[in-house]
């Protein structure tokens, strides 16, 4: 079918909510009657050698695991590294918020890419740090219809990855 490209860009990067198939535990409401539910996510990541690191989904059986290295010098760059695969979680967010905002609007999605650039810069201390990330969404649409325009619009705002990297994310860290 001959689908037409519609591009959405703006001053900052968009990124959307991934999939809305993820277990949840029991609903819980405050008393503002606001969704309060929490969902858990559980992975391992282990030291395969030198810098080669390999994640492991425990909460999705038969989920292919997934492996990090990081970029030469350090690494031998074998393997996406850590900055990588935020900037692909970003954008599968982005991407999955904006397809399920176009389905519930009845527009038809051809296809739907995400291309994504992650800018690493060294702080004050020389130190790497993640300056900004870019997404940009080519979505290919079968017909267009009103429902476009509110998706724009909307879509970011379900974006659960997006919002908290926008926001920064509280990281407690333990040794044992």
């Amino acid at each position: 079918p001959d689908g037409r490209r519609c591009r959405k860009s703006g001053s900052h990067g968009r990124v959307y909510l991934a999939n809305r198939l993820i277990l949840r535990a029991p609903l819980l409401r405050s008393a503002m009657g606001v969704d309060t539910t929490t969902t858990t996510h559980h992975l391992t990541v282990r030291l395969a050698r030198q810098f080669e690191f390999v994640a492991e989904f425990n909460d999705v059986p038969g989920a292919p695991s997934i492996m990090f290295d990081e970029p030469p010098p350090l690494g031998d760059g074998r393997a996406p590294s850590a900055v990588a695969v935020l900037g692909a979680a970003v954008g599968n967010c982005l991407a999955a918020s904006l397809a399920f905002c176009l389905r519930r609007a009845h527009v038809e999605v051809l296809n739907l890419t995400a291309n994504v650039t992650m800018r690493v810069v060294r702080n004050d201390k020389g130190r790497h740090r993640i300056a900004g990330i870019d997404v940009e969404l080519v979505p290919e649409l079968g017909r267009i219809d009103p429902g476009v325009e509110r998706c724009e619009d909307l879509f970011e705002d379900f974006c659960t990855v997006t919002a908290s990297v926008r926001k920064g994310i509280p990281v407690t860290v333990q040794m044992k």
